[in-house]
């Protein structure tokens, strides 16, 4: 699904699931075994850290549109140079005209050449393939057309706000248990998630 602006949103989520949503499930719920709880309370833990990975995740998507590279601790427009149409994208695809989803389209299949070619050269023979840091090579200008539809679409702030949506949904699957330290960790830990900027 690499530069392919047809991907859909059950396939994104689908995606952020297995990748965040399921191993910070799976450490809530472990936490939640090893604190002797019942099984439905269990059930809620893990719901609760499947949301929490979900609103992660979709958070880090959007950083890699919204914050520079100083601040990101990596390439800006990683994503993008990868080929891998995240939320803020989705979304913006689907208010784009024809025209700029065919520009979208085309820069992602300039960026996905500039991706393979290094691996076809070792494959081939052809050159020095580690010569070329293949879409990194990609001049930031190059994505900026695609920045710039995110931006008057709207892609990363109604993508954060989707994020703010998973992270109340955390919150309310622990909304049953006592108040305390433990609630109140997992409560903060939820809220990071978003408020993060890096």
């Amino acid at each position: 699904a690499s530069f392919d602006t047809g991907v859909t949103e059950a396939h994104y989520y689908d995606v952020i699931d297995r990748k965040s949503a399921s191993l910070l499930s799976a450490a809530c719920e472990a936490g939640a075994i090893i604190g002797g709880v019942t099984r439905a309370e269990r059930r809620r833990v893990a719901d609760f850290g499947r949301e929490l990975g979900l609103a992660f995740q979709i958070k880090d998507d959007a950083l890699d549109y919204d914050t520079s590279a100083a601040t990101l601790g990596k390439q800006q427009f990683a994503d993008l140079r990868e080929g891998k149409v995240t939320l803020p994208l989705l979304l913006t695809l689907k208010r784009c005209t024809h025209a700029e989803r065919e520009q979208v389209a085309s820069i992602l299949k300039q960026a996905a050449r500039h991706a393979v070619d290094p691996l076809v050269r070792s494959l081939t023979g052809e050159g020095d393939a580690a010569a070329s840091d293949g879409a990194e090579g990609l001049d930031d200008h190059a994505f900026l057309p695609v920045v710039d539809l995110i931006q008057r679409h709207h892609g990363v702030r109604d993508a954060l706000r989707r994020a703010d949506e998973h992270v109340n949904q955390a919150i309310e699957a622990i909304a049953a248990f006592p108040d305390g330290p433990a609630k109140h960790a997992l409560k903060s830990a939820a809220v990071f998630a978003v408020s993060r900027e890096r």
